[in-house]
């Protein structure tokens, strides 16, 4: 009986994790935890902080989507609005990237390490990159996504990295 149990659990969540996802919802809500500075996620020269993000789909192609995105990024000492195309494909399990351009705002001395020697503070132009994985849930609009991404400021060089996981919400 508990062999027979384990394979329909195996069952049952292999049929959810692989169902056919409603492709019908054209904005998503995310909002989640940014860890800014080094490659590793919990590190003590990194610098914390929130972002949320809003994407509409404007054109659906298969399980995927083009969307436009408009995102915000804020911590200690770093304040960035961007906007830009999203690329998403697949269904259930996806990846995306972004493609943004917006104004930051950085005063961190963590963050400013990379944009040379006497640099004390960044406003301006700035393009950010990155590349997304996430679930969505089966049968609920909620999703989760982690993504790596990248800063890199348009008038000068430097270039900063960033680990996200974000929450999220579809609606239709």
């Amino acid at each position: 009986m508990r062999r027979i149990s384990i394979v329909l659990i195996l069952i049952y969540s292999s049929l959810q994790s692989f169902s056919q996802y409603d492709n019908s919802e054209k904005l998503s809500v995310l909002a989640g935890f940014t860890s800014t500075g080094s490659e590793f996620v919990f590190w003590s020269d990194n610098v914390y902080g929130g972002s949320f993000q809003l994407i509409y789909d404007v054109k659906k192609i298969e399980e995927g989507a083009i969307g436009l995105k408009v995102s915000t990024a804020l911590s200690n000492g770093y304040q960035g609005y961007y906007g830009g195309p999203n690329f998403r494909i697949g269904s259930r399990f996806f990846a995306d990237v972004d493609l943004l351009f917006g104004y930051s705002s950085i005063d961190n001395e963590k963050l400013l390490e990379n944009y040379g020697a006497n640099v004390s503070k960044f406003n301006g132009g700035a393009f950010v990159g990155n590349i997304g994985i996430g679930y969505r849930f089966a049968n609920n609009p909620l999703f989760v996504r982690f993504s790596y991404g990248a800063h890199s400021p348009l008038s000068q060089s430097g270039l900063n990295t960033a680990f996200s996981m974000q929450f999220g919400f579809r609606i239709k």
